[in-house]
């Protein structure tokens, strides 16, 4: 095997009793290049060159740090205490020679046959080093402590929208432009580094700082620099042969100070000095909203697709996602992870289990599925789980394992609904070069849902692009249909459309069967803030509306620009920088109530195909969110690095909720149109109407009366009930007024 050397030095010790009740809460420093410091937790992943995670961790160790490294290469060598204490290290249970195990610390790691590994102990003298035992297999032994530091050099940076990229031959130099790009060969002091930039168009890093006392390396668009104390090395690059970068030094003795850098002049061309180091960490990006449940390992190259959430029948929390714990070319699969204290702390339940595309959790009957497709242009398929999650079947091509369709479908995930003794789903067709239609299928609620047979499959509906059309918009395409029942108690699909222009409107389609659907463009096709992106409808029978969170569009991000590849603009499909809650009585008209999240960054941020469930008082939600952090960017909004779990607290505070309680017992007789109210009889028939408002106000009478119509031009927006009195059988409709 090759060796790797270290040296870890303790820095600090808290002093427990050999019986381990609490562990040493020491810091370390660490030297050495070929490691990476993780956080020891479960859903970890153990090595650097294998995607396997570490669960069932000793609680008392929860959230301490550890070195992550090449199984294949075995750790070598020491650590140093500055004071009497403990040491720990994580080895393959079994034993280590002149360390003692830590009592009940055995965990064990996903391989595919839950290899054990466990943490051992060492009382250390102060100044004494200790040498890393030598652990042949593959897992080896390393180092496990409160607080690691490295001891090799370290560059932390400050500044707007910083990007950590890697320089190579040919990379692209800037994030989300493709103009520019570094030559095959680059100065030799820079070659493999990472280094921090920006947007083209931005300063990027202002300040720099060093753990330790080192020479800082910049290359700057300028040959000569506004700040002192940094020192032309004489090499020089240029970006796609057009704008030649200067590398300069600064000799840096001051550990944890922070000095300026070398800025772009006030006028002349635009460019961010770029800051090389072999680890860099941003310091002030913004702050994540949400908790995170799971980050992308590899965010430059896979991305997280597909949240789903569920509440168990015990009130735990199942999640599921695609993207999480692999890296570019590993094995793609859904990754559950288990939420038992309210979505504060997640756990993996089963990492990349079985391919999957468009998956959404739902419990029925007291069973636990995931429905979805088994690729992107996949079959339609159905798996349960009897575990809350850890194990999960898949089908073959056998029609009673969980095989419904064969083809190639699209969705996402979205609800399922119970209605008229069946449970329903939407998906769409999706083959190349062909329109997507949009189909509905459905199955008896007492059926076995793995069972083909069971399930019906309506007629397929495609589109026109016709039906939207000027002002230069268009009906690109409709998608990821949401199925729920209206207020005439019929099963609609909510579908998605794809307008990139003005992009607030979505399609309903009626299910007039288990085997029939239908649209009108010309009556069917809604304003909908957010209609352009996926979105989740429910009904909440509390307060007698319908929900959703969606990306609305706002004005002031349609007309935001970079020089990159948003140069012309944004597309209005890609505006996912907020998140607003929405309700609607009659699925047609829907009022924002609430902005969630909100940025300003549409290139980068993005909250988007959020699923959620209603939980008392509540919405809990997840959410595939673009964000920034310490490492630096994601690669745009829509290109997912996080799965996030969300809270909104007391949803419905501040509705109208006099007149939410009131029954419908009719919603046929009295119908609202743009201006008038109108009450359907005969015009024989007397009748008293009296219309409140949302207070429980009465605003309008009209008594012994054959006059069926009220105007409403004039009246202000907002839910209203009206009562009419037909020759003393009472009829209640809510209806709400837009002007």
């Amino acid at each position: 095997m090759k060796k790797k050397k270290f040296l870890l030095i303790l820095a600090s010790f808290l002093t427990v009793s050999l019986l381990h009740a609490i562990p040493d809460q020491m810091a370390i420093k660490v030297e050495g290049p070929a490691f990476e410091k993780r956080t020891f937790t479960n859903g970890a992943v153990i090595f650097t060159n294998r995607i396997y995670t570490m669960e069932n961790i000793p609680t008392e160790f929860a959230g301490f740090e550890f070195l992550a490294s090449d199984g294949k290469i075995t750790n070598e060598g020491t650590i140093t205490p500055s004071v009497n204490g403990l040491i720990y290290i994580i080895a393959p249970t079994g034993g280590v020679a002149g360390w003692s195990l830590v009592p009940n610390s055995e965990f064990y790691y996903t391989d595919g046959t839950q290899t054990k590994a466990s943490i051992y102990q060492k009382t250390a003298t102060a100044n004494t080093p200790v040498a890393i035992p030598s652990v042949t297999s593959f897992a080896g032994a390393t180092p496990l402590a409160k607080v690691i530091h490295y001891a090799n050099d370290t560059i932390s940076v400050k500044g707007n929208l910083i990007d950590i990229l890697a320089a190579n031959g040919e990379n692209y130099v800037f994030p989300q432009n493709t103009t520019f790009k570094f030559p095959l060969t680059i100065p030799s002091c820079l070659a493999g580094k990472k280094y921090a930039t920006s947007l083209v168009e931005y300063n990027g890093v202002t300040q720099v700082s060093a753990n330790q006392a080192c020479d800082i390396v910049v290359a700057t668009h300028y040959n000569t620099v506004n700040v002192p104390g940094w020192v032309y090395t004489g090499d020089y690059f240029a970006i796609s042969s057009v704008r030649n970068y200067y590398v300069y030094k600064y000799q840096y003795t001051t550990p944890g100070a922070w000095i300026d850098i070398p800025q772009r002049k006030t006028s002349g061309t635009v460019a961010p000095t770029l800051v090389f180091c072999d680890n860099l960490t941003w310091v002030n990006p913004r702050t994540l909203p949400g908790t995170v449940i799971t980050k992308s390992l590899d965010p430059k190259n896979v991305y997280i697709t597909n949240p789903s959430i569920t509440i168990l029948p015990d009130g735990d929390y199942l999640a599921a996602c695609t993207g999480a714990l692999r890296f570019s070319g590993g094995n793609a699969g859904v990754t559950f992870f288990l939420s038992s204290d309210k979505g504060k702390t997640w756990q993996v339940q089963s990492a990349n289990n079985g391919k999957m595309s468009y998956q959404n959790l739902f419990v029925h009957n007291g069973v636990l599925y995931v429905i979805g497709t088994d690729g992107v242009q996949g079959n339609i398929i159905i798996r349960k789980s009897m575990d809350k999650g850890v194990t999960w079947t898949y089908p073959t091509s056998s029609s009673d394992d969980g095989f419904l369709l064969a083809g190639q479908y699209h969705s996402a995930p979205v609800p399922l609904v119970v209605n008229d003794g069946r449970i329903w789903r939407g998906f769409e067709t999706n083959f190349d070069g062909e329109n997507k239609k949009v189909l509905v299928m459905s199955a008896p609620v007492n059926s076995d849902l793995m069972k083909a047979s069971s399930w019906t499959f309506s007629n397929q509906l495609s589109y026109q692009t016709s039906w939207i059309s000027g002002g230069g918009k268009s009906f690109k395409q409709w998608l990821e249909g949401n199925v729920v029942v209206n207020r005439d108690g019929k099963v609609v699909n909510m579908l998605r459309i794809d307008e990139e222009v003005y992009g607030g409107v979505a399609a309903m389609v009626r299910v007039n069967s288990s085997a029939n659907i239908s649209f009108d463009y010309t009556k069917d096709i809604i304003n909908f803030p957010g209609g352009g992106k996926k979105f989740a409808i429910r009904y909440d029978p509390v307060s007698d509306y319908y929900w959703t969170l969606s990306n609305a569009e706002f004005d002031e991000d349609r007309t935001k620009t970079h020089s990159g590849i948003y140069s012309g603009g944004m597309p209005c499909g890609l505006l996912r920088n907020r998140l607003v809650l929405m309700y609607s009585y009659d699925l047609r008209n829907w009022i924002i109530k609430d902005t969630i999240i909100s940025s300003d960054n549409p290139f980068f941020h993005g909250f988007q195909y959020v699923d959620w469930q209603f939980e008392n008082n509540d919405i809990v939600a997840v959410s595939r969110t673009a964000f920034e952090d310490t490492d630096g960017l994601p690669v745009r909004q829509h290109d997912a690095n996080f799965f996030t779990f969300h809270r909104i607290e007391n949803f419905r505070i501040n509705l109208p909720n006099s007149i939410i309680k009131l029954p419908n017992e009719s919603a046929n007789i009295i119908k609202s149109y743009k201006g008038k109210i109108e009450v359907f009889t005969s015009n024989l028939i007397n009748i008293d109407i009296t219309i409140y408002d949302y207070s429980g106000k009465a605003i309008y009478s009209r008594f012994n009366s054959t006059n069926k119509i009220i105007y409403t031009d004039n009246w202000q927006q907002g839910l209203y009930l009206v009562r009419a009195n037909l020759n003393g059988k009472l009829y209640t409709q809510k209806i709400f007024i837009y002007n």
